[in-house]
């Protein structure tokens, strides 16, 4: 190459390319990187200055979040909320974003609005179903009987752990969740579902 600043191709399987050197950066020994392509991995590999060839990574996965407010709520200070009773039950949908790549978490967040829901050892029951296009609605159907919660002093913040009844949840999976409360001696205010995940 005999413009500096240009990027030069050579061959189609294997590729040589220039990395002018830029300004206040000590240029390599050679300057010379070469990238190919290994078809049997189907990844790019590059070697500087004769090295060995590694995988080049082109791009990085990120963590997203998507946030599902509760679907039927009232008003709770400046929060929308569903307020659930001592021995309430109700559902919450949500969707795994079709981007996903990998869930990585799922957590209805809430906080306790009457001082009785507020201790140790409560009794919440947890039911999912969950499908995608052109499957039963419950072609997965999952609980989680037998988990104690402990509830934090009331207006406090928490999250329930809800990825344990959605084992297997896919990108593009339409999900419902049945919240079930069995004598937690109060009420708990739910926001809504946030649904964690690599894109």
């Amino acid at each position: 190459m005999s413009d500096e600043g240009s990027w030069g191709f050579k061959g189609l399987k294997d590729r040589a390319l220039e990395f002018p050197a830029a300004p206040n950066v000590e240029p390599a020994p050679v300057g010379r990187a070469r990238v190919r392509f290994n078809p049997a991995t189907g990844e790019l590999e590059a070697s500087l200055d004769g090295a060995p060839y590694e995988t080049v990574q082109v791009g990085a996965t990120q963590t997203l979040s998507r946030f599902f407010p509760a679907n039927y709520g009232q008003n709770s200070g400046r929060f929308r909320v569903r307020i659930q009773g001592n021995n309430a039950d109700f559902n919450y949908t949500f969707v795994v974003p079709p981007e996903a790549v990998t869930v990585v978490g799922i957590d209805m967040i809430a906080y306790s609005t009457a001082g009785g829901a507020s201790g140790p050892n409560k009794n919440i029951d947890l039911f999912s179903e969950f499908g995608g296009d052109g499957q039963p609605r419950n072609l997965n159907a999952q609980a989680d009987t037998g988990t104690l919660y402990t509830i934090p002093p009331v207006n406090e913040l928490f999250t329930i752990d809800l990825l344990p009844v959605f084992v297997g949840v896919s990108p593009g999976d339409r999900c419902g969740i049945e919240i079930d409360h069995t004598g937690v001696g109060g009420n708990i205010a739910y926001l809504g579902i946030n649904v964690s995940y690599t894109a």
